[in-house]
């Protein structure tokens, strides 16, 4: 089996090398674990849960975009997208993830709201009801 594994090839190493050469990794969107506030928001909108956007049409004006982006939640018909933050997304390095993601979205027409989880927990009715909003103008 390793013989036929193409990576043992140094002359495919050297070309893989040569194509991933000054490329950053890029982020992966959704962890696959649905959280108690993105659930309380699905059940209280019917938002669509893990919902993946194609970012094939933007890739060449962003360079290093990952092939798609999960979406917490999504309303494809209005384009509205909501994403429920924990601790990871308050580092700096969490911070300039969101923004990225933020920005291919709105690149694509999609109109992106975040909410912290804590947010979601003491005030579901003023999340949803800013989440209704940006649907309804859409």
């Amino acid at each position: 089996m390793r013989e036929l594994n193409p990576t043992a090839d140094p002359v495919v190493i050297e070309k893989i090398r040569a194509a991933m050469a000054g490329r950053k990794l890029v982020e992966r969107g959704g962890n696959g674990k649905l959280t108690r506030p993105q659930l309380l928001i699905h059940e209280a909108t019917g938002m669509e849960m893990e919902f993946v956007v194609n970012t094939s049409p933007i890739r060449a004006l962003m360079p290093g975009l990952p092939k798609h982006y999960k979406l917490d939640l999504a309303n494809p018909v209005a384009m509205v997208a909501v994403e429920v933050d924990g601790r990871s997304h308050k580092s700096p390095a969490g911070r300039d993830r969101d923004a990225r993601k933020n920005r291919a979205l709105e690149a694509l027409g999609w109109c992106v709201l975040r909410f912290w989880n804590q947010e979601v927990d003491e005030n579901l009715p003023g999340v949803v009801e800013k989440i209704h909003r940006c649907i309804a103008s859409r």
